[in-house]
């Protein structure tokens, strides 16, 4: 079967047309999504169809065991096999891990069963499969177009939105390296917000508000366009209605499912417009001090926002727009707000991290870090460890 680019199946059997992402118009974006309560059923049918027939299922432990793994294995229609050993923050040793597994079990489609760490050690796995080791330590991460030899179908489990973008990142000792390209993407989503129902109160928030974080930068981030401003002010405006509603209500399945939608879109305006400095502090931070990484984003959104204020007044005052705020300023203040509604930490060390490793992060990110140098504002390393001193 022969990929036609970056996002669509080409072969005997048309893949499902667009996304079927419920209160988004995504225009041309091509990649295949079955999206809706209860589709996780149809998981095998549509393996089927891209004729695929030895899944390797990647989760984490606590996942293996869950309610939802059964209705995982029902969609499939058979007992699969399994990789869980999934971390938060993709560490190496476990992309090394789960690759031998592959090859043990001869794996002709992975089945990414979680949230954004699951997902991007699928996505780990591919770039290994299309470039080998040598190619995955390349200095640059960017891996260029070549046939692609397994296939990747993600089910998300919490509202990262890591299902609908080519980067992924990976832990090696203190510091996340960004790969990603052509071919990385996952080529199925099915996105069930029923999987979603008994995802607790804390991830449930955390991973809303990165959400949120990827509409926030990325209309301010360089290549946004028009379309991905709409997008993201309309997931925006979407995420910060629904996640109070779901705190308060976690079993309102159409909540759910709107919020699955929004955190969708939000994805994909971050693989169209792209991320900055909130996502290049959340990754020295994650790496670090092993905070997970939508805490970071939680807690650290609204400082960058202030950061950024002046140097990006056109975008925040879009989001503003779209959250029903006074002005940029007040839109950071409601998103702090509203984290904190949601009993989320409100300072790092709250969250574990020990202010000695701030100065390292701050460092890190001014040094190594890809997506810094996209901030509307440039900013050194001294005002990088400002804005983590206000977080911490």
């Amino acid at each position: 079967m022969q990929r036609r680019g970056p996002g669509g199946w080409g072969s005997s059997t048309d893949p499902p047309s667009g996304p079927p992402v419920p209160g988004f118009d995504l225009e041309t974006w091509d990649q295949p999504v079955v999206f809706g309560v209860d589709r996780i059923h149809q998981l095998g049918a549509e393996l089927e169809r891209l004729e695929r027939k030895r899944p390797l299922v990647l989760c984490s432990w606590r996942r293996r065991r869950s309610e939802e793994f059964r209705h995982l294995a029902g969609g499939l229609g058979m007992t699969p096999n399994v990789f869980q050993g999934a971390e938060e923050h993709v560490p190496r040793p476990v992309v090394e891990a789960a690759w031998r597994a592959v090859r043990e079990h001869d794996a002709d489609v992975l089945v990414s069963f979680g949230g954004g760490s699951t997902i991007d050690l699928g996505k780990a796995l591919v770039y290994v499969a299309m470039h080998g080791w040598e190619g995955f330590d390349r200095p640059t991460g960017e891996g260029q177009w070549v046939e692609k030899p397994i296939v990747h179908a993600a089910i998300p489990t919490t509202y990262s939105g890591a299902e609908t973008t080519r980067r992924f990142w990976v832990a090696e000792g203190q510091e996340k390296r960004a790969r990603g390209g052509p071919g990385i993407r996952p080529d199925l989503v099915v996105a069930d917000p029923s999987l979603t129902l008994a995802l607790p109160w804390k991830p449930t928030a955390g991973t809303g508000l990165t959400a949120l974080a990827h509409c926030v930068e990325g209309i301010y981030s360089p290549p946004h366009t028009e379309w991905t401003d709409s997008v993201a002010t309309r997931a925006a405006r979407s995420i910060f209605r629904l996640l109070p509603v779901v705190s308060k209500g976690p079993m309102r399945v159409r909540e759910r499912a709107d919020l699955l939608a929004a955190a969708y879109a939000a994805g994909v305006v971050s693989d169209v417009a792209g991320v900055s400095l909130h996502q290049a502090l959340c990754n020295g931070l994650g790496a670090r001090t092993g905070i997970p990484h939508s805490l970071a984003n939680a807690i650290l959104l609204p400082h960058v926002m202030r950061f950024n204020l002046e140097a990006a007044q056109d975008g925040l005052a879009l989001v503003a727009e779209a959250l029903g705020t006074a002005g940029p300023a007040e839109a950071a203040d409601a998103i702090q707000a509203l984290s904190a509604d949601l009993g989320l930490p409100q300072k790092l060390r709250e969250a574990g991290v020990f202010g000695q490793d701030l100065e390292f992060v701050a460092a890190w990110t001014a040094e190594r870090s890809p997506e810094a140098p996209h901030s509307p504002k440039p900013a050194s390393a001294t005002e990088m460890l400002a804005v983590l001193q206000a977080a911490w």
